[in-house]
């Protein structure tokens, strides 16, 4: 079963082989030590320094977080 599948069928509460796996990733200072033990990092444009892979690219978790732009308050306006 792929990460898609599993998620899919997690949330539409059908039966899955296993919980797909998800973390809210590690603190600066742990990617600063990771960084300096061999993590893998990139270079992306513009930017002065290298930043780490993502950790959920990196580990391959089956969930990624959400960006910012998610309103976790819809009913905000009233």
């Amino acid at each position: 079963m792929t990460s898609r599948e599993l998620v899919n069928r997690f949330l539409k509460g059908q039966p899955v082989e296993r919980i797909g796996i998800y973390d809210h990733g590690p603190w600066s200072t742990t990617y600063q030590r990771w960084i300096k033990e061999g993590y893998p990092t990139f270079n992306p444009s513009g930017a002065s320094q290298p930043v780490p892979v993502p950790h959920f690219e990196h580990f391959r978790y089956d969930m990624s977080p959400v960006a910012g732009w998610v309103d976790w308050t819809p009913i905000a306006n009233i």
